[in-house]
C-alpha cells in the first residue's frame, strides 16, 4: 500500500511540474482575478516563522491551514486562539479546537476572521458618505483519518462570508491533503488542494477561489534537535512559489524558526520567530516584513488539555 501511494506521489510532482511554468519573474495574466483573497493568508504561526513551509509537518491544530492530514499529530485536546497584526492596521484573528477522537481519527473546528476596520466611503463624484465597515469570515470543519501506520489523509470543508457595508458574499470550498512518513527516519512528504469549491459573486462581479496546489517535505533530524521543511506551491493567479525553513531546539521547551518564501517579492522573503512551551500551554511568534508596507507579526496561544 505504502509504495502504491509513494508513486502516486510522485506522479502528481510530475503533472504539477508539467502544468507549471519555469520559476521565473512577471506577473501571472490572472493576477487579481481572484475572489476571497484573504485565503492566501497564512494562519499557521509555526510554519510562517518557517518560511510558510507546512504541506509536510504534522503541527496538529495548527495544521488545519496548510495540510489538514497534520491534525493527526494532536494526543490532546488543543484549543488556539491566533492573532495577526497585518499590513495597513488589517486585523486577522482565527480560533481552533482540535479533538482526538481514536488513535485513528481526529476532528477540528476552527474560524477566522479578517477585519478591514473603518473605511472611508466616498460617492461616484469623490465627496465623503461617511465610513463603512469590512470583513471576511470563515468557518471551517476538519477530519483526519490514519489510513495506515505511514500515512494519513485529511479533508477540511469551509463556508466563508464575506461583507462591504451592506453588499454580502458567500461560498463555500474543500481542502484535501496527505502526509506519508517514508522508510527514511524522520522524513515526511506531503501533497495538498486548497479552495476547491463555488464561484463568490459579489455585487455583479463572479470571481474563483484562489485555488492551490502544495508538495513538500519535511526532515526531523531529532540527534540535531533540528526540523528542516521544503514547499513548492503554486496558485491559479500567481507564479509557482518555493518556500524552505528550519525549527531548532537548544532545548526541549524552546523552539528557534526561521526561513524563506519567493511570496514575498515586497521583501527579502526572510521570516522569523519561536516558540516556547510550559507545560499544557504553548506560544508561538512569527515575524514578517513587507518591505515599505510594513511589518507583520503573528501570535498563537495554544492550550492543551485532557491527555489520552
Amino acid at each position: 500500500m505504502g509504495d502504491r501511494w509513494i508513486r502516486w506521489y510522485w506522479v502528481l510532482v510530475a503533472l504539477l511540474a508539467a502544468a507549471t511554468p519555469a520559476m521565473a519573474g512577471g506577473i501571472n495574466r490572472k493576477a487579481g482575478t481572484n475572489g476571497l483573497a484573504f485565503l492566501k493568508i497564512d494562519v499557521g504561526t509555526r510554519a510562517v516563522a518557517m518560511g510558510r513551509t507546512m504541506t509536510a509537518i504534522p503541527d496538529g491544530i495548527g495544521a488545519v491551514y496548510g495540510n489538514p492530514a497534520g491534525l493527526l499529530k494532536i494526543h490532546d485536546k488543543e484549543l488556539s486562539f491566533t492573532h495577526n497584526e497585518w499590513l495597513a492596521d488589517i486585523n486577522y484573528s482565527h480560533i481552533g479546537y482540535g479533538l482526538p477522537l481514536t488513535d485513528r481519527t481526529a476532528i477540528a473546528l476552527s474560524a477566522s476572521l479578517l477585519d478591514f476596520g473603518k473605511i472611508e466611503g466616498r460617492d461616484l463624484t469623490g465627496f465623503r458618505t461617511g465610513t463603512v465597515r469590512g470583513f471576511d469570515q470563515l468557518v471551517g470543519f476538519t477530519l483526519a483519518y490514519r489510513r495506515s501506520p505511514k500515512m494519513g489523509i485529511g479533508m477540511t470543508g469551509k463556508a466563508m462570508r464575506e461583507k462591504l457595508d451592506e453588499d454580502k458574499a458567500k461560498a463555500v470550498a474543500f481542502d484535501f491533503g496527505m502526509i506519508y512518513q517514508t522508510d527514511l527516519p524522520g522524513l515526511f512528504i506531503g501533497a495538498t488542494v486548497q479552495n476547491l469549491g463555488s464561484r463568490i459573486k459579489f455585487v455583479q462581479q463572479v470571481d474563483p477561489l484562489p485555488f492551490t496546489y502544495r508538495l513538500g517535505a519535511a526532515w526531523n533530524l531529532q540527534e540535531w534537535r533540528l526540523q528542516l521543511g521544503a514547499d513548492l506551491l503554486r496558485r491559479r493567479d500567481s507564479q509557482t512559489e518555493y518556500n524552505v525553513g528550519l525549527e531548532y531546539r537548544p532545548i526541549r521547551l524552546l523552539g528557534l524558526r526561521a526561513g524563506y518564501s519567493s511570496e514575498n517579492d515586497l521583501d527579502n522573503g526572510l521570516t522569523a520567530g519561536f516558540g516556547v512551551d510550559f507545560r499544557a500551554l504553548h506560544f508561538d511568534y512569527a515575524y514578517v516584513p513587507y518591505g515599505v508596507l510594513g511589518n507583520t507579526h503573528r501570535m498563537t496561544l495554544t492550550f492543551r488539555y485532557g491527555r489520552n
